[in-house]
This record gives C-alpha cells, structure tokens and sequence, in this order.
C-alpha cells in the first residue's frame, strides 16, 4: 500500500498497533476524553437517548492515513455533543473526512474505526514491494482500493471532486478512473438444492459455479506486465410504459456483455450478472439486527395471503441463526468478514485468511497469473492482508453512521401512499437492534432501514444470470431504501450509474416501475396512481 509507505514505510497493520497501544485503559474507558484528530460528530439534531460523543476541535487532512504521524490522540475537554442515529455517513464527517463514525463511537473502537478507514483508503500496488507485506494487488483485478468501489458517499461513480475531495487525484491517489462502478459477475449453471430452487425446506448455502477460464467475475484491469480478461461492455433494450393518466417512461434494460476477451471467447452457456456497488453506510447497523427478527418476516408459503412470499437468506455455521446470510445483493453472506475476504479476492487479487488465493480469481488456465509474484508475508500470517487488518476493516464496517433521512421524508401524503399501495410489505420502515453485551452504543437502537432483508421473487425483468447463495436468478434481497435522496441527488450531477442491482434506473420511478413477480400488484397499483399522489410518493421515497 504505498499510501501508507510514504515516506516511511510503515506498514498497515504497525500504525494500527501504534494507534491502539497508545490508548491507555484509563483514558480508553474514559471515553468522552478521548478523541482522534479525524472527526467523530456532527452537529445535528439530538436522539434522546444517545450516548454522548468527543467532539473533533479541527478539520481532519482526508489524507491522513498516508502518514503514521499523522493519526494521534489529544485531549478534548470540550463539552460533548449528542448526535441522532442516521448522521452523515452519506457525506462524512461535518469538517470534510468521508465516511463518518456513529455517533456514539468512543475511545478504542473508535481508534479501530480510524485505523480500519486508512486500510479502506489505501491504494494497494503490485508485488514485490520493499515493504513487507505492504504489497500483492491483482495480478488481475477491479479497484486498486476498496474506497475506489466504495467513495465518501458509500456509492460508486461518485466525481472526483465529489465527497472524497478534489483535484486529480482525490483522496484516492488514483483519480475517478480507478473508481469502477459496476462489475461484472460470471457463473455456471449448477444444480439447485430444494431452497435454491424457490422450495420451503432448509436453507443451505450452494456455492456460485465459476466459470473455468474466467473465473466468477471480469477484472478488466491488470498489473503491469500481465492482461486483464476483457473489458465490460454494456448494451441495452428499451420498452414503454404508460402510467393511467396516460403519461410514459422508457425503460432500459441493460445487455452485458465481455469485449475484447483476452484468454479466448467464452464458451456457450455462460451467466451473466452486472452488479453496481452496494452502498456500506450504517452496515454496522444491519449487522446488529438480530436474525430471529429478520427471520419472524419470512413467509416462504405466503400463509397469510397477502401475495408476499420472502424467505432469508441461507444460514451458515451448522444451522446457527445468529449466522443468518443478510449482506449482498441476493442475501448470500453471512458476515461483515466474510464480505470483506470476498470483496478483497475478487475486487482487488488480495489474500486474506478468510480466501486464501494470492492469485485471486485466476483460474487454472491463466498460468501466468497463477505464477506471479505475490504479496504474502510471514508479517501478515502467510497472507497479502492479515486477520489482524480484516478486523480493522470490519470495526471500520462496523462504525460506519446511517444515512442521514432529507427533510422531505417527513411528507405525511407520500407516506400514507407508500403503505397503502403496499411498498411497506417489503421495504420494513425500521427494525430494532437486539442486546449487545460490551456495545451499548449499539444495544436497542432503532434502524429505519426500509428493508425486511430477506429474498423476494422480483420476477423475469430483473432476473440476472444465474442463482447465488440460497438465491434464484430472480431473488433479490429487498435493497434498503434508507440514504436514497441522496443516491438520486447522484444520479442528477454526473453518474450514469443508476438504481436497482445493475443501475439500470435513472430514476426512483423507473426502479419500482421494474418492480414484478411479489412486487408486481404494488407495481401496478404505483402505475395507477394520479399525476399529484404520485409525486407525493416520490418526494417522500427521495426524502430517505
């Protein structure tokens, strides 16, 4: 990661372990003492019951994780602030770092918050390096970084003048072209189990079928010396569809395809799933919700007839349901680690002790990438990023803050219309987290997520290229519909990525108007609507 080698050579994982152990217990357990030089709270709004929160008394350098010097400790006697749940994660912090902490983060986890965020800016660079263990990206891959996937705002295609800063380079150190905002996820059919194939029954996990030459995803890029797989290249057909009152939109659907194949055209029956960058804000959170309440809205048999069928996603680990698979697109993970490993091997070529492949995604018949230089060290565990790091970019994950809901989320009309045309069916306005022994912050907090996070049926029109996890081509986990106002103040500036799984939208109404199989009668009932009530739904939707 030569962001944290300059000038000094330091290695991740030794400015994490100078950061912590320079945090004492005392003054760790005194947390409102205690804060970093990157900031930790907004001023917003208060939560009633909210812990209180070390304020920050300057701006943050976004660059900061280039230096280990520049990460420290200081005394703040200032009087604490209290911040609601559902900050900025969106924008950053309120004097300009991306990605801001939940405002009850405190002492240590909020030094592991710090630390695991310059992992997350690093750019990571080719192997070998003079650092030890600072080095193994690719030799094939996506991003050179996870904040290259993942900007300030928690969404790809963001410019480069946009929340991670401005200039050439950003805070990235690798400009917006190093920032891909969707990729392309390869499969092969495979043999459904009972609950992949839509079926009540158990619900175990059935790997992904990677492709044997090109693995389970395009990288279109590579290191220097070596040959990225292709290039993604994406067409589209168009239809119409017209409201009630007689007005219309056109849909785009988008036809990815493979160009330029660099180790031979792909071979007949190949699945194809285009994936935009799901956005991580108040993932933390998501992870704190206890499975039993996610699973109490599961109803694979539709019981209670109201059309609504949604099961959860698989359960790894023997069967353990605190294990529930509630991350990704189609509900297929089961933990923030897990997500993170999957994301490093396919994102980026990098090893860890969760995938252990310092090849990443090359496959058997890309020898030359299977025999490149690689970055594992002895330092990092026989690994290119230690288990020590995973955790740290977890307690990052994990600290992220919500997305703060705009002013019109408040519109009384619009909410009346999205539970009476049936959107709350799925989209669950909040969950509540369960008991946290260890973390009160995060013990009884109330998530307006709008999601149930379990697996509906969106019919043939958004069916992808095959089944993932427990999964079918045309499953999808119900996407959380909190921080939407601004994914569409994106869409409105300069990202031609849009809503949905694939950013085929342009527009909210373009997404629900994609809505079908479960979601259909709520579809048309949205199609329906007249020119006002449906503008008061929207305004509430971009209000979230």
């Amino acid at each position: 990661m030569r962001a944290l080698a300059e000038p000094s050579r330091f290695t991740v994982l030794g400015v994490a372990l100078c950061l912590l152990l320079s945090v004492p217990a005392a003054r760790a357990a005194d947390a409102t003492q205690v804060t970093l030089r990157e900031p930790a709270a907004r001023s917003l709004a208060m939560e009633p019951d909210a812990p209180p929160v070390p304020t920050s008394p300057k701006a943050a350098n976004p660059q900061a994780h280039r230096s280990a010097g520049s990460i420290g400790l200081q005394r703040n006697d200032a009087a604490p602030r209290r911040a609601p749940l559902g900050g900025s994660a969106g924008a950053g912090s309120a004097d300009g770092a991306p990605y801001a902490p939940l405002p009850w983060l405190t002492g240590a986890p909020l030094a592991q918050f710090v630390v695991g965020r310059a992992i997350f800016m690093a750019d990571w660079i080719a192997a070998p390096d003079v650092s030890d263990g600072a080095d193994g990206l690719g030799p094939l891959y996506n991003a050179a970084s996870c904040a290259a996937c993942h900007p300030g705002a928690g969404r790809a295609g963001e410019s480069a003048a946009g929340a991670l800063g401005s200039g050439a380079d950003g805070a990235l150190g690798r400009g917006a072209a190093s920032r891909p905002a969707r990729v392309l996820r390869l499969s092969r059919p495979r043999a459904l189990t009972d609950s992949a194939a839509g079926k009540p029954g158990t619900s175990a996990v059935t790997p992904v079928v990677p492709d044997p030459v090109y693995g389970l995803q395009l990288q279109d890029r590579a290191i220097a010396g070596y040959a990225a797989e292709g290039r993604l290249e994406i067409g589209s057909e168009e239809s119409v569809v017209s409201y009630a009152d007689g007005q219309s939109v056109t849909l785009k659907r988008p036809l990815p395809g493979i160009a330029a194949p660099a180790y031979g055209a792909p071979q007949a029956g190949l699945m194809l799933s285009l994936r935009r960058t799901p956005d991580i804000a108040g993932i933390g959170l998501v992870a704190a919700i206890d499975a039993a309440d996610i699973l109490a809205g599961a109803d694979p048999d539709d019981r209670d007839g109201d059309g609504i069928s949604g099961r959860a996603g698989g359960i790894a680990s023997g069967g353990d349901v605190a294990s529930l698979a509630r991350f990704g697109w189609k509900a297929s993970v089961a933990s923030l680690a897990a997500q993170t490993s999957n994301a490093l091997v396919l994102d980026m070529g990098l090893s860890s002790p969760g995938v252990a492949r310092a090849y990443g995604d090359c496959t058997v018949h890309q020898t030359a990438c299977r025999t490149a230089p690689d970055g594992r060290s002895p330092a990092k565990g026989g690994h290119e990023v230690s288990g020590e790091e995973i955790a740290l970019l977890v307690a990052f994950l994990d600290g992220l803050d919500a997305p703060a809901a705009g002013a019109t989320a408040i519109n009384s009309a619009g909410r009346r219309i999205f539970h009476g045309i049936g959107c709350a069916a799925c989209h669950r306005p909040a969950f509540t987290t369960g008991v946290h022994p260890g973390r009160p912050g995060l013990t009884g907090r109330r998530v307006q997520l709008y999601s149930d996070l379990i697996l509906h049926d969106m019919g043939a029109g958004l069916a992808d290229g095959g089944p993932e996890g427990v999964a079918s081509a045309r499953e999808w986990r119900t996407t959380p519909l909190w921080g939407l106002g601004r994914r569409v103040a994106g869409l409105t500036r300069d990202d031609a990525v849009g809503l949905l799984h694939d950013g085929r939208a342009a527009s909210v109404a373009e997404a629900i108007l994609w809505h079908g199989g479960e979601a259909w009668p709520a579809r048309e009932r949205f199609r329906q609507l007249s020119s006002a009530d449906r503008t008061a739904l929207l305004d509430f939707l971009e209000g979230l």
